[in-house]
């Protein structure tokens, strides 16, 4: 596209990292199978939610809005008990970790 005589270049579109609030809950017990909302702000649609450790399968992450997510997952019977970090990252690979920020208990 051509402005007064010059190219004019496009401007690209920057979205900030994703920022992590609160979540509800903050624990669930071994052998849960549960979604845990996450509240934030500068989720995108596509990005995904994880646990850290053994013993917990990621189901899936539903976004519903720029400032709210789902995550399900299933916490093994054998899964270690403690504090699990959550990672949440969006589809351009900005990411925001939140250590420590859930807990399976027994």
């Amino acid at each position: 596209m051509w402005w007064w005589g010059r190219p004019h270049t496009p401007l690209a579109v920057i979205v900030p990292a994703p920022v992590i609030s609160s979540i509800d809950p903050v624990s669930w017990a071994l052998g849960s199978e549960e979604g845990v909302t996450i509240f934030g702000s500068n989720f995108v649609s596509g990005c995904v939610a994880i646990l850290s450790g053994a013993g917990i399968t990621q189901i899936n992450t539903t976004f519903s809005s720029s400032t709210v997510i789902v995550m399900y997952i299933i916490i093994d019977m054998a899964a270690p008990l403690g504090a699990r970090d959550l990672t949440v990252t969006n589809p351009d690979t900005q990411a925001v970790v939140l250590v420590g920020g859930f807990e399976v208990t027994a």
